[in-house]
């Protein structure tokens, strides 16, 4: 089986696909990829994909994500800001695995409308859904305890917030 190890920083930027599919047999490196797509639809991810690295889908169109599965354990930096990440985002991981969302991570993703965070991510990082203006309904579950300066600084749509009684460290912003 071949197994795809590096794809350049920006290497499909400003193509024309609208639709991307990661296989589960890429395990390399993938930074920014497929940031600054303007014409990039869907993503489709397999249900094994277990990382969405560094600024992999920043500044790129109307993203509606096929298989947001609960094996995704790393959410890193900038991996979708400034992307237009449309609908319902559910971060969850049924493996008991701990979740990582990393400073950044859906910054400006104007287009979520409703946000769950299970308690497998303890931390969420520094701005990381800073200006997702859209946000109606922010849930976030028990185990949740840390929250980065900024993370959901910017929420000018939140109408509904609940929190767990685990967090014990609410930062500015």
């Amino acid at each position: 089986i071949w197994r795809l190890n590096y794809i350049g920083n920006k290497a499909f930027a400003g193509t024309s696909f609208d639709t991307v599919t990661i296989p589960y047999l890429f395990d390399g490196d993938w930074d920014g990829a497929f940031a600054d797509m303007p014409l990039l639809s869907t993503v489709e991810l397999d249900d094994r994909v277990y990382k969405l690295p560094v600024g992999v889908f920043e500044n790129s169109a109307s993203l509606l994500v096929k298989g947001f599965t609960d094996k995704i354990t790393v959410y890193d930096e900038r991996c979708f800001s400034n992307s237009g990440l449309t609908g319902n985002i559910s971060i969850i991981n049924t493996d008991g695995m701990s979740v990582s969302i990393e400073d950044y991570a859906f910054a400006n993703c104007k287009n979520i409308t409703i946000l769950y965070i299970d308690g497998c991510a303890s931390y969420i990082g520094d701005s990381a859904f800073l200006g997702c203006s859209s946000i109606e309904t922010l849930g976030l579950g028990e185990g949740v305890s840390r929250l980065g300066p900024y993370c959901f600084s910017g929420l000018l749509g939140l109408t509904y917030v609940k929190l767990p009684s685990t967090i014990d460290s609410l930062n500015e912003g």
